[in-house]
């Protein structure tokens, strides 16, 4: 099958750092006869992810390190307060 890189598909892509993403490839239906999951999704190229996994064993400090600096980068996109300020900006502009 052809494997593409997944930084575009998936649903874990916008949540995962660039360093951390692997090829994936399109699945079969994943979850067969289940009424609220009805498509094909994507899924992780297994020996890579293997890969991956002893490279992060082997260097962990260094990916500790990585994490916490992307962790840094995009923290404020996710905390609640900062939603709660942008949601109040575009409904009340500058009365907010």
């Amino acid at each position: 099958m052809h494997s593409s890189y997944c930084r575009r598909q998936g649903s874990w892509t916008e949540y995962l750092p660039e360093f951390s993403l692997l090829p994936s490839r399109r699945s079969q239906q994943v979850l067969p006869g289940n009424a609220f999951h009805t498509g094909k999704g994507y899924e992780i190229d297994v020996k890579t992810s293997i890969d991956k996994i002893v490279d992060i064993i082997d260097n962990i400090d260094v990916y500790k390190k990585k994490t916490v600096e992307w962790w840094n980068s995009i923290k404020d996109n996710y905390v609640w307060k900062n939603k709660e300020n942008a949601v109040k900006y575009a409904y009340l502009g500058d009365d907010a």
